[in-house]
């Protein structure tokens, strides 16, 4: 299985029309890629949003990726994080 990189992340939650989020994780880095009918709203990262945080997960040479469908909470991303 090909790992995808950031942009390849993007456009796959944009190309399935996603209502949902990819969690991006590198130690202890998180990023929270929020998506409405497969439009990039937001993207959050070590403190950071928009572009900045864009290019902050966008340097990260290794990580691990979840793209769920849903609104998200609290209970499910302490979930994911445990997975990973």
């Amino acid at each position: 299985k090909k790992k995808l990189n950031v942009e390849e992340i993007i456009s796959y939650c944009e190309n399935e029309r996603l209502s949902g989020y990819a969690f991006i994780s590198c130690k202890k880095k998180e990023a929270l890629i929020c998506f409405e009918k497969g439009v990039l709203k937001e993207i959050n990262a070590e403190m950071l949003s928009g572009p900045a945080a864009f290019e902050e997960v966008n340097s990260w040479k290794t990580y691990k990726y979840c793209i769920f469908r849903g609104k998200s909470s609290d209970m499910i991303l302490n979930a994911i994080k445990m997975q990973m």
